[in-house]
């Protein structure tokens, strides 16, 4: 079951093994574990967090001159 680390600061629970290691809980970061460590720091959901995608920037015209370039100024 995925679940949310909600903390404000970084924890460490040598007794969980992620992937081999000991789990490194980062806040805000979800991770797939067998069981809530019921500590009180951890939410349920149903699927990991993803960061949100930011909406691709539009393309920037080249400046356009305000008076035609044949005409001379004085």
């Amino acid at each position: 079951m995925t679940f949310t680390f909600t903390d404000s600061q970084e924890r460490t629970y040598p007794d969980i093994l992620v992937d081999g290691a000991v789990l490194v809980a980062e806040p805000g970061q979800s991770y797939d574990l067998d069981a809530d460590p019921a500590d009180g720091r951890w939410t349920t959901s149903a699927s990991p967090v993803e960061a949100p995608q930011t909406a691709p920037q539009a393309p920037v015209a080249d400046a356009t001159p305000t008076t035609d370039p044949t005409t001379p100024t004085n």
